[in-house]
């Protein structure tokens, strides 16, 4: 779970690989770049569950979205609740860490928001892309909305 945006790379490509590379629940947010420069081994690319603002990027396997981030000029990038990476990537994979459990603020991943629609079709989908899991969701008329009764 990575997140990447506006990045001052003079690259065309925001990762360039020549061996196998895993990219998961991933955000690539780089308007004008190509996510990823490949010239590795046949079927050696592997991308699920992420999103790239680049449209170009879903003939690599990415979903094409635009994330939307609390605050990306300055530097937060937790996403918002109407953002398309929330509850977009599935569970967790086999191979996991138990670091890969939390999020980069140190909260759980396992944090599915009801309110939230699951948006990958077919199977259930609960971790947001990116580097930072969405811990609650606060209605527009709550005066109190710091998380600590949720």
């Amino acid at each position: 779970n990575v997140t990447i945006s506006h990045n001052a790379i003079t690259s065309p490509n925001v990762i360039y690989a020549e061996h196998n590379i895993n990219v998961d629940a991933s955000i690539f947010d780089q308007p004008g770049s190509t996510c990823v420069g490949y010239a590795g081994p046949a079927n050696g690319l592997i991308v699920s569950d992420s999103i790239a603002s680049d449209a170009g990027a879903s003939n690599q396997g990415f979903v094409q979205g635009t994330p939307t981030f609390v605050n990306g000029s300055a530097g937060d990038y937790h996403l918002v609740p109407w953002s398309p990476g929330v509850d977009f990537a599935n569970e967790a994979p086999v191979s996991e860490t138990e670091y890969e459990h939390y999020d980069l603020d140190g909260n759980p991943r396992e944090t599915n928001l009801s309110s939230i629609p699951n948006v990958q079709p077919g199977y259930f989908a609960y971790r947001d892309a990116g580097a930072y899991e969405l811990q609650f969701v606060c209605a527009p008329d709550e005066v109190f909305c710091s998380g600590f009764d949720h």
